[in-house]
Order: structure tokens, then C-alpha cells, then sequence
């Protein structure tokens, strides 16, 4: 059982046994096979067909599918099925954390689930292996044989790694560093002679170097420093094997074994400072605490693992303001006019709106005012594509990460309509439950931190999207009012809109006209 999507390769592989049957079939009766579809092979559907027939008897692999095109691996969370329940079409199997969402995959054709490879909860798994096997219906999944799996785990080969380089550290050890002999004064042949093979192999022993300290300044392997950190161990006490005096892996668990190494000092320098004031060049000064007591003083923590999406937030984020050049342009929007406006609104019905709505209203009547800031710049491509759709992303935060679902086509949409679907989106983005079109695509994001009480900021761009609008909290402002006769100071109340653009696409001119229709629509609503 596999994706929907069959490898050419594998339907003709597994076309092999019916065709022959059917040519020996047609062989017999005197006809030519070529007469049921020419010179050409059978149409695709058949291909399947004949797949499914050639493979009955046997397991199919269910392997992990993609559930975006820019999906490479994810988790499976739960899964719905047991091992030896019938399946159907349609019904789904498991659970899968992707990059934005939690979502059910579902069985593309019925029969039996044999059995799990992985379990629920596991670590990542990359699109295309092998989770589950599949059986024909009726079949019983003890009476098959499964094939054994091509590939280890993903996190053997770095344990084997590990393993590796640990053996290589400890060979190291175990044989002598190759050292320097000083030239031998040439002996008479008497006294050559007439020394013993015994006391000449006492005297090779003794005078063969033994293993140097480790010096503060000689390279260290990370598993060396690390394993020293661990247990606390002042490295200076250890005798080194390696070329130069680098301390290995096996000079370090040696010293454990044999208890011979002692505790990392933390001794300060002063407690060794000279009495008087002058000191001789031959005098050292005195001893610092050991980094390795240092390290292992450090407070107690704990590490978390990032989830999918952090992961997937972190990566585009990273690559957004590494590779896009970030413009930015800001502005004080007045929204008293929009406050008074929406007071009336919510205490007259059942719609209750936010600013927030009022926000998205109003960058999306201004996109479709400004369409050149409506656009994706394809890095690959060096090319920017103009949207016709005025599809709003908007920045929601769950436990798992920032997400951005989308109000599609907000410029047509009224205040109540787009009230309603933020609502749901945001709803459904905090339970994990949004398919992937609903979070997929968008030609514009928003950021809304006011609610948070931040006055502003300055957001990052979503690739492939080339701007995106922070907006701040309403506060109010002392200004003088010259629209009279006479000029009177008087409050009101403005949010700061801050907008990142991309500068290989959008001009300075165009973020400015684009905050001036914005502002229009959001101080006369």
C-alpha cells in the first residue's frame, strides 16, 4: 500500500507474471495480444490492476506519505488502526505531526493492517519509509511472512559514528605515539658484546618515553571534553597517549577505571599569590580554576527538544533574513473613527468585532488598491509573481508554534465574515486541525501584537510571500489639532503599522503609497 502515485519501475516489474500468462493464453488461441491495445501497453489503470493482482499473496509496504510538497519528514502522533483490523478505503489510519498541523492520513484501498513497524510518538521520520505492512482482505496477518527491513533506523548511523570514531580514539591509545630517539654513541665491539639481550631490553624499556600530561593548550576531542565535564576530572592528571600530548578518549576512561584520575581544582589565584610585591621571572603566577569545574557548576537545566514546526519556523526564519533584503517602513495610524464605529457594532448584534478584523479589512482593500506588493519572489526562479487572489495570512500562537492561516480573498469579504473566519481558523490552528489549504499559500501576512501589549515592531518576511504588516497596541497621543480656526490640543489614539518588504521586489515609493491607502481605509472605516 503506497501512495497514490505508482513508480513506473515497480507496475512494470510486477507486470511480469500476469503478461506472460496472458501471452501463453494467447499463444494457445491462435490470436495476437497486440489486438487488445495495439503495439502500446495496457493503460495505467490496468497497470494497477495488474499490480494488485501479481502482489495478493504478499505484504504491501505502507510507507510514510507527504502531505506537502515541501514536506521531508514528520511524526506519527497515533495511530487509528490495530494491528489485524480490516481496513477500508477512506478510513483513516494515523495521526501525522507536520510542519503546521496535526493531520489524519487515510487508506486508499481495503484490507488488513499486518503489521506496525513504528511506533506512535517515535522520532522523525523521513517521507518514503516503511511504517506498516498491508494484507489482503480476509488474510491473517500471522500467516504471513514480512520482509525484513532494508534499513536501520535514522539514528543507527550516527550511534555506528559514535562507535567508530570512539574505536579509532581508543586504538589510538592503546598503541604508543611515535617519538624521537637521540642519536646513540657508537660503543666499542667489547662492550657491544658483551652485554646481555636481557639487560639490553631493561634498558629500551626504561628509556622509551611514558606518556605526557595533557597541556592546557593541546587540542581536545568534543567527547574527551565533554566525558571530562561529566565527571569533573582535572585533565592535567591524565596521562596522554595521543601525538603531541592530545588526551584521548581511552587515556580518559583508563583514568576512570583505574581510579587515577583526580577532581577538576577550584582553587582561585589568589590563594597562591606571592607575599611580596616583586616576584622573579622564575616565580609562575598562580593557578586559574579549571574550565571543567567551571562547566560542572553550572546550574541545574533541562533540555527540550523543538517540535516539527519550531524546527520548520526556525529554518525559514533563518533563511528569510539571511537571504531577503528587508526593507522597512512605518507609520502612525489614528483609529478613534474606528473605535467609535466598532462600539456601536458590537452593542447592537451578535457580532462581536475586533481591531484586529478592522486591520485585515483594511490591508486587504489597500492590496487590492497597491497590487505590487501582492506578490511571491521565486529566489530560483528571479522572478516575482503578481497575485491575482488578495489571500491574508494571519500569525496565530499555539503551544507548538506560530502558524499562519489564511483568509482567502479578504478584499471581497465584509467585517462580520472575516470576524467569523479568523475566529474558526484561529480555533482550529490551536487544536491542530487545519487541513493543509488552509494554512498553505497567502499572499500577505499580517502580525497583530497589540493585544500583547507591545507598542511595535518589526516583523520578518514569509517566504516566498515579499512583505508582511506588525502591528503594534493603540495608545493614546497629545497632539495639536489645526483643523479650526484656531489651533487646540487634543488626544487620540493611534497604533504604529510597521511594513517589511522585500527589497528585490517592492520599491520605497510603493510601501509608502501602499501605508497611505492602508491608513485611509483603517482611520475611515
Amino acid at each position: 500500500m503506497s501512495p497514490r502515485v505508482s513508480s513506473p519501475s515497480r507496475a512494470s516489474s510486477s507486470l511480469a507474471s500476469p503478461l506472460a500468462s496472458v501471452s501463453r493464453h494467447a499463444a494457445r488461441q491462435g490470436s495476437s495480444v497486440t489486438s487488445m491495445h495495439g503495439r502500446f501497453p495496457p493503460p495505467i489503470t490496468q497497470q494497477f490492476i495488474y499490480r494488485g493482482f501479481a502482489t495478493s499473496a504478499k505484504a504491501r509496504p505502507l510507507t510514510f506519505p507527504a502531505l506537502s510538497p515541501t514536506m521531508t519528514e514528520g511524526r506519527i502522533v497515533k495511530w487509528l488502526k490495530k494491528e489485524g483490523e480490516a481496513i477500508k478505503a477512506g478510513d483513516a489510519m494515523f495521526s501525522v505531526e507536520t510542519d503546521k498541523a496535526t493531520m489524519d492520513c487515510e487508506a486508499t484501498e481495503d484490507g488488513v493492517l499486518g503489521k506496525i513497524l513504528v511506533s506512535q510518538g517515535e522520532n522523525m521520520l523521513p517521507v518514503g519509509q516503511v511504517i506498516a505492512y498491508v494484507l489482503d482482505e480476509g488474510t491473517d496477518p500471522k500467516s504471513v511472512e514480512y520482509p525484513k527491513p532494508d534499513s536501520a533506523p535514522a539514528d543507527k548511523p550516527a550511534a555506528q559514528a559514535d562507535k567508530k570514531q570512539t574505536q579509532q580514539q581508543q586504538q589510538s591509545s592503546s598503541s604508543p605515539p611515535p617519538t624521537q630517539t637521540p642519536p646513540s654513541t657508537k660503543s666499542s665491539p667489547s662492550t657491544s658484546s658483551s652485554t646481555p639481550p636481557s639487560a639490553a631490553k631493561s634498558a629500551d624499556a626504561s628509556s622509551s618515553p611514558s606518556p605526557s600530561s595533557h597541556h592546557d593548550d593541546a587540542p581536545m576531542w568534543p567527547s574527551v571534553r565533554r566525558l571530562l565535564m561529566e565527571h569533573n576530572l582535572d585533565p592535567s592528571s591524565i596521562s596522554a597517549s595521543g601525538p603531541k600530548g592530545v588526551l584521548l578518549k581511552g587515556d580518559v576512561l583508563q583514568a576512570l577505571a583505574h581510579g587515577s584520575a583526580r577532581q577538576a581544582s577550584s582553587k582561585t589565584a589568589s590563594q597562591k599569590q606571592p607575599s611580596s610585591a616583586t616576584t622573579s621571572p622564575d616565580q609562575k603566577p598562580a593557578s586559574t580554576p579549571s574550565p571543567y569545574a567551571r562547566a560542572s557548576a553550572l546550574p541545574p537545566y533541562e533540555d527540550i527538544p523543538n517540535n516539527n514546526i519550531r524546527k520548520v519556523i526556525a529554518k525559514r526564519l533563518t533563511e528569510s533574513k539571511t537571504t531577503i533584503p528587508h526593507l522597512y517602513v512605518a507609520q502612525e495610524c489614528e483609529i478613534d473613527a474606528l473605535l467609535a464605529l466598532r462600539t456601536r457594532i458590537n452593542s447592537g448584534g451578535s457580532v462581536k468585532l475586533s481591531v484586529n478584523d478592522f486591520v485585515i479589512r483594511a490591508a486587504a482593500l489597500a492590496l487590492r488598491d497597491v497590487p505590487s506588493l501582492n506578490v511571491y519572489f521565486v529566489g530560483g526562479e528571479e522572478v516575482s509573481k503578481q497575485q491575482k487572489s488578495v489571500d491574508i495570512s494571519i500569525a496565530v500562537a499555539t503551544d507548538k508554534g506560530l502558524i499562519t492561516p489564511i483568509v482567502k480573498e479578504a478584499d471581497k469579504k465584509t467585517l462580520g465574515v472575516i470576524s467569523d473566519a479568523v475566529k474558526g481558523l484561529a480555533l482550529k490552528a490551536k487544536e491542530g486541525k487545519l487541513r493543509p489549504d488552509e494554512f498553505q499559500g497567502g499572499s500577505f501576512s499580517i502580525s497583530n501584537l497589540g493585544m500583547f501589549g507591545i507598542a511595535g515592531f518589526s516583523a520578518v518576511i514569509n517566504p516566498p510571500q515579499a512583505c508582511i504588516l506588525a502591528v503594534g497596541e493603540g495608545k493614546k497621543k497629545l497632539v495639536l489639532d489645526t483643523t479650526g480656526e484656531s489651533a487646540k490640543p487634543r488626544l487620540k489614539t493611534v497604533i504604529e503599522a510597521t511594513l517589511s518588504c522585500d527589497a528585490r521586489v517592492v520599491n520605497e515609493d510603493d510601501a509608502a503609497k501602499f501605508l497611505e491607502v492602508f491608513n485611509h481605509y483603517l482611520s475611515s472605516p
